[in-house]
């Protein structure tokens, strides 16, 4: 979930009818020092990346919202954002992990029910979803666990089609 903090998570993948399981996350600075220290630690698991937005040369142009009644400009944020997901999946590609971009609209219309879910639905559609979930996290590491299962999803979705055409 890039950021001025990176919230992050390490999920193990539901077998069967089992829920996927939170095995470690939190908050770090958006370092390639910090990045690599986090892939080093659970490197044995050879994690799929999952980096929320949507891929290099299909993002949106979108540098103005509305907020409060007025015009915003996000041009700022938006450059902010682009780093920090080119600094993980160059740091990801280094140690040759899978990379996959979660839109936010996506993984928060999967889980919850709708492409703009606040805050708080995320946490009470989360709960149910992952096994040993911390009962105490920030919007940043939920929306890590998030962009986490909306990658499994689109992975499972992914090899069913595979399947399908074979």
């Amino acid at each position: 979930d890039p950021g001025s903090h990176l919230g992050f998570a390490v999920i193990e993948p539901g077998a069967g009818t089992r829920r996927p399981r939170f095995l470690a996350g939190g908050e770090i600075e958006p370092s390639a020092h910090e990045i690599r220290g986090v892939l080093l630690s659970h490197s044995s698991v050879r994690p799929l990346i999952a980096i929320e937005g949507e891929p290099p040369g299909r993002e949106k142009p979108a540098h103005r919202v509305r907020k409060g009644g007025r015009q915003v400009d996000i041009s700022a944020a938006l450059q902010g954002m682009a780093r920090v997901s080119g600094l993980i999946e160059g740091v990801a590609s280094s140690f040759g992990f899978e990379i996959v971009w979660v839109p936010a609209s996506f993984w928060r219309r999967q889980l919850c029910g709708r492409a703009t879910a606040s805050d708080a639905l995320v946490k009470h559609c989360l709960s149910p979803l992952v096994e040993d979930l911390p009962t105490r996290s920030n919007q940043h590491g939920r929306d890590a666990v998030g962009v986490s299962l909306g990658a499994l999803l689109q992975r499972r979705w992914s090899k069913q089609q595979e399947a399908a055409a074979s």
